[in-house]
C-alpha cells in the first residue's frame, strides 16, 4: 500500500536506484501510476504528501501536462519506466 511515508522518503532513493541501473548518464526515469479507475499517469512531480491525499504535476497523452489530487487507496502500481513516451513524461526530484 502506498501512503505519506513512500512518496516522502522511499520513491526518490528508489528512482535513483533505478536510473543507476537502467537509464543513461543523466537521464531520468518516468515513473508510471496506475490508478484504480484504470487511468495511467507519469508523475513528473510530487507538489505534496498529505495524510490521506497525494498531490501530483502529471503527463498524460490526453491532457499533457496537469495537476491531480489523488487518494492513496486509489493508486494501484508504480512502474519506473527507462524511456518516457515523451521527455515532458520525465520524473523531476
Amino acid at each position: 500500500m502506498f501512503d505519506r511515508q513512500f512518496f516522502e522518503g522511499k520513491l526518490q532513493p528508489a528512482v535513483k536506484e533505478f536510473a543507476a541501473k537502467h537509464c543513461k548518464k543523466e537521464a531520468s526515469p518516468s515513473v508510471e501510476v496506475l490508478l484504480r479507475d484504470g487511468a495511467t499517469y507519469y508523475i513528473k512531480k510530487v507538489i505534496k504528501a498529505g495524510e490521506r491525499l497525494l498531490f501530483l504535476l502529471v503527463y498524460s497523452e490526453k491532457a499533457r501536462v496537469s495537476e491531480i489530487t489523488v487518494p492513496y487507496g486509489e493508486i494501484v502500481r508504480l512502474n519506473f519506466v527507462e524511456t518516457p513516451p515523451r521527455p515532458e513524461a520525465r520524473y523531476e526530484p
